[in-house]
């Protein structure tokens, strides 16, 4: 089956490597092509079983014969790196702040993820820095990611997670990180959690009325994120010309000194305005 209008395209293939958007992740994205045409491939849904690959027509013309289809290995790679992550995050926060903690929504793409999760006060800058430095913790660990095929009754006995709400098949896939975490789960995940590479939290938030959000990035994006930070320290230390250890105390200085000719220039202006009347 395909569909063509200029140059977008939707191709739906008997057989494909394509995840489609499903369970808060987002779909694959790659290219599918033979010998005569080429379709970029930016996103992938599911309708009655069918898998539509939504693309963009890059060369020659559309035809039926037999083509090659293949993901973004990469851009699949960081997707997994945040999947995974956030069912650790999952189980940090019940480590944390308690087992009344369970996911109520996430969003997982290639640069980011977030988790939305069930939580009646607001979290400390301290419970963040340990929820932060417990999750590198588990990702150092290199624990073992497995899945496995069982029944939903199965499943649930043997302490695996099931979203609240959710409906599932009888025969559900579980995603188990070590001894530590047992979900639930049709998403694409890594081996080991040591290929997260590093999470940084961005920010945590309430969204409603007991709900809260976390916001993170892991892999290469949480290394560009320290290099970003690393830059601009590099900057201020050059601008204030001192080393990194005493940038804060020259800032501190500064802000003082500011405030001590703020303070003579409005007695100064004050004294004017006496001399003027």
């Amino acid at each position: 089956y395909s569909f063509v209008e200029n140059k977008n395209i939707i191709l739906a293939l008997d057989k494909t490597p394509f995840y489609a958007e499903a369970g808060g992740q987002i779909a694959d994205i790659g290219k599918i092509s033979n010998d005569d045409f080429e379709v970029k491939i930016i996103d992938v849904q599911k309708e009655n079983g069918i898998m539509f690959h939504f693309g963009e027509l890059i060369s020659g013309l559309l035809n039926d014969k037999k083509c090659v289809a293949e993901i973004d290995e990469d851009y699949r790679k960081n997707i997994a790196r945040n999947h995974t992550a956030t069912h650790l995050l999952h189980q940090v926060l019940k480590d944390v702040l308690g087992e009344h903690i369970n996911q109520k929504g996430s969003f997982v793409r290639a640069e980011h993820l977030r988790f939305d999760f069930t939580n009646f006060k607001q979290i400390s800058q301290n419970e963040l820095q340990i929820i932060e430095r417990k999750m590198n913790a588990k990702i150092r660990e290199n624990l073992p990611v497995s899945t496995e095929i069982m029944s939903v009754e199965t499943a649930k006995k043997s302490g695996a997670i099931a979203l609240f709400g959710e409906k599932y098949d009888n025969k559900v896939r579980v995603v188990s990180i070590g001894d530590y975490s047992k979900e639930l789960c049709g998403g694409i995940h890594l081996k080991f959690t040591g290929e997260i590479g590093f999470l940084k939290i961005l920010s945590e938030s309430s969204i409603a009325a007991g709900i809260g959000r976390i916001e993170a990035i892991t892999g290469e994006f949480s290394e560009n994120y320290f290099q970003n930070l690393a830059d601009k320290i590099i900057n201020i230390e050059q601008t204030l010309n001192v080393k990194s250890d005493s940038v804060e105390k020259k800032i501190q200085s500064l802000i003082s000194e500011n405030k001590e000719l703020t303070n003579e220039l409005k007695k100064t202006k004050m004294k004017s305005a006496g001399n003027v009347l």
